[in-house]
């Protein structure tokens, strides 16, 4: 199931495309920011981080089928996203923390007062 015989394609690398998409959005809403694209992108990264698991399951269903000769390049493969989930999320933290948003804008920004 985890490898897409009854779709007649492999799952995972079109389940590679969540985070990829979704976190390439983030990154051009930190580029250009406007008034409620923190918030926007703070919900990008958390659904793009919500999908690795899915995508994690998947590639080592497909990694379990393949030759052992190949098990160390799809431990490399492996390594690349694994680092972005735990980077990505973290340098959001950090960043929030120390910095504000990109352009100047605050989280706050336009927000009216009294509403």
């Amino acid at each position: 199931m985890l490898q897409g015989r009854w779709l007649g394609h492999a799952v995972h690398p079109l389940l590679t495309d969540l985070p990829l998409g979704l976190w390439t959005a983030t990154s051009v809403l930190d580029l250009a920011p406007v008034p409620g694209s923190r918030k926007s992108a703070e919900r990008l990264l958390a659904l793009g981080l919500a999908a690795v698991p899915a995508v994690a399951l998947t590639g080592w269903a497909e990694w379990r089928e393949t030759e052992p000769r190949e098990h160390g390049r799809g431990l490399a493969h492996s390594a690349l996203p694994a680092s972005g989930a735990v980077c990505c999320p973290l340098s959001r933290m950090l960043g929030c923390a120390t910095h504000p948003h990109p352009g100047g804008h605050s989280p706050q920004a336009g927000r009216q007062e009294g509403r």
